[in-house]
């Protein structure tokens, strides 16, 4: 008899949910909860992907409602772009999960960019060669030319 998997124990057994993959990264959000109260909140990015991200440390007291909406500002690397967005998965209560509901075309164009840039392979290490401050090739003198006594 094989067992079935609901969302209930799909949830409990850790499986993504996630119909598009989001890619681990750094950066800083500004978020506006709408209705505006004039309070703009700051966060941590931690996980990116076309369909919405994962903010952690917002500096607030009252967690955001589940199905709020949204205005962020996310820069990440040397990117920067805005989404309006809703709430789908409070975490504790300093973190939220959100899934992008508009951006404008440029935006998107950004963000479809950067998700390229995280999707490529990142060598574990790199390795530096260090330069000497002294090349290995070294001028020898040769024997010293031969004078001729005059005569």
């Amino acid at each position: 008899m094989s067992q079935q998997r609901t969302p209930h124990t799909s949830l409990a057994l850790g499986a993504d949910r996630r119909r598009i993959p989001r890619y681990s990264c750094s950066g800083h959000a500004q978020i506006a909860s709408f209705p505006l109260n004039g309070r703009l909140l700051s966060g941590r990015i931690c996980d990116l992907g076309l369909g919405g991200c994962c903010i952690e440390n917002i500096e607030t007291t009252s967690p955001f409602d589940l199905g709020a909406q949204t205005e962020i500002l996310l820069k990440v690397n040397s990117w920067l772009f805005r989404a309006m967005a809703h709430v789908k998965a409070v975490r504790d209560r300093s973190g939220i999960s959100v899934e992008f509901m508009r951006m404008s075309t440029g935006g998107y164009g950004m963000l479809t960019d950067l998700i390229a840039d995280l999707e490529r392979p990142r060598p574990r290490s790199i390795r530096v060669k260090a330069i000497a401050a002294t090349s290995s090739f070294e001028l020898r003198r040769g024997p010293e030319p031969k004078t001729i006594a005059a005569i």
